[in-house]
């Protein structure tokens, strides 16, 4: 709930300015504590977009996570496992950044 109390804050202090605000989810992480964090702050940052003015939220999760929903640091691409993320866990690779920057520029180019 205070995640989403300080999103919306931020929000309503962007619309105020006449901003628009993109926002783009954290995906999960390999430690399950942290990526427990990012959900609930995805959750909380979904819904107070979906209440403000001139907001879009763009969401990462599925990208960087398996079947399951649970943190994964390979995926198939063009037919053969690529690493998505360093060996923290936590950071890109290139091939994850670039999957990344697709999903957002795909985002930003589609109707809300």
């Amino acid at each position: 709930q205070d995640f989403q109390a300080k999103a919306a804050r931020f929000l309503s202090i962007a619309a105020g300015h006449g901003v628009s605000v993109v926002w783009v989810g954290l995906p999960p992480m390999r430690e399950k504590t942290f990526s427990q964090k990012a959900w609930t702050a995805n959750e909380a940052m979904r819904a107070a977009c979906v209440t403000a003015k001139g907001c879009r939220f763009i969401d990462s999760w599925d990208l960087f996570a398996d079947n399951s929903g649970n943190f994964s640091a390979k995926k198939p691409l063009g037919g053969k496992a690529v690493s998505l993320r360093g060996k923290d866990g936590v950071h890109f690779s290139a091939a994850g950044c670039r999957l990344l920057t697709d999903r957002i520029a795909t985002g930003l180019t589609t109707a809300p």
